[in-house]
């Protein structure tokens, strides 16, 4: 969805400690709740995504902040109702930049709320309407930033090979 612009500085915090096992239950758990219900076509669920953005120079921060909630403004299955820019903050190490946007979000079902995970790759998720799928909103909410965790790994991971890979062919060039 995205050119290499958009991505090349995006980097979120995890939590690295998620176990496969636990992933998949939580995907058997929304299955079984999506089962209970029939279809999530028909509710729409409102949520609190974090979306981040680290890299330099800080301009190129910013920028690419503000492409990526455009982007998100865009998808005609969401519909953002609030929308907090942070400030951008140099790293303690003085070489990278971060920013972050808070965004409200009304989303049609919860296929557009898995893509837009999968798409826009957010730091974290949290439902706040309704208040039961299923059961509570609170298990669907942690499987969400789990998958969510476990997208940034491979892609940090991803990302450092592509490094690695430059690298090494640049070696072989010179």
């Amino acid at each position: 969805m995205f050119s290499d612009d958009l991505h090349s500085g995006s980097l979120c915090v995890w939590n690295t400690d998620i176990g496969t096992k636990s992933l998949l239950e939580g995907i058997e758990m929304l299955l079984n709740s999506l089962l209970l219900h029939k279809t999530m076509e028909d509710i729409p669920l409102k949520v609190k995504a974090i979306i981040q953005v680290l890299g330099a120079p800080e301009n190129h921060v910013q920028e690419t902040l503000k492409k990526v909630v455009g982007k998100v403004k865009e998808v005609k299955e969401i519909q953002v109702l609030k929308e907090e820019l942070a400030d951008t903050q140099q790293m303690e190490d003085k070489k990278l930049w971060s920013n972050f946007a808070e965004l409200e979000l009304q989303v049609k079902e919860m296929g557009a709320l898995v893509n837009f995970c999968f798409d826009f790759m957010p730091s974290s998720i949290e439902i706040l309407e309704p208040e039961k799928i299923g059961g509570t909103r609170e298990p669907l909410t942690n499987l969400l930033n789990d998958l969510i965790a476990r997208l940034h790994q491979y892609d940090m991971l991803l990302k450092n090979l592509h490094a690695e890979n430059l690298m090494l062919k640049k070696k072989v060039e010179d």
